[in-house]
């Protein structure tokens, strides 16, 4: 994808047209660029603020919810291959049901070629519901995006369903 302008100081006059195209091309941009070659999932980008960690391999469950959702968007509007986009998602769901689960949710951060999980704090025991809920958010939009495929739809709802919300107190 193109990138529109380079720097902030040289931004051209937009219509709020414009400027919205602009950010969701950006945005969209990251995420279809940035998926991890293995697991097709979003690269975690704040290395440093959460200690140390591999920033070529870390994944992050949550923003992959995210990425998922606009990469739909851009799909819809015509930014990228709707085909493309939905063997990414065959990608991101074969390797999240080969990956390690607590009581089906999963870490906040994961190693994008094995799936394992990679602590957040000291404190982490594996699993991150916030974290989950932001990726079954996307997953559930994409099962309805890509309702004629009935092979991710199951891989979908496998993933959703086998996520035990009352283990986690929810």
């Amino acid at each position: 994808m193109q990138n529109d302008f380079e720097h902030a100081g040289n931004a051209p006059k937009l219509s709020d047209q414009e400027l919205l195209d602009l950010v969701q091309k950006q945005t969209l941009k990251y995420f279809w660029d940035s998926g991890h070659p293995d697991s097709g999932m979003a690269l975690e980008r704040t290395h440093g603020h959460f200690g140390s960690y591999d920033i070529e391999h870390t994944v992050t469950t949550g923003g992959t919810g995210f990425g998922i959702m606009a990469m739909i968007a851009g799909a819809e509007r015509g930014f990228i291959p709707r085909e493309e986009l939905k063997e990414r998602m065959h990608k991101i769901c074969d390797f999240l049901e080969q990956s390690p689960k607590y009581h089906g949710a999963f870490p906040h951060f994961m190693d994008g070629r094995t799936g394992e999980t990679i602590p957040f704090s000291k404190l982490d025991d594996g699993s991150d519901t916030v974290e989950t809920s932001f990726l079954m958010m996307g997953l559930l939009c994409a099962r309805q995006y890509f309702a004629e495929d009935i092979d991710l739809k199951d891989k979908i709802n496998t993933l959703w369903r086998d996520v035990d919300w009352n283990a986690h107190g929810i």
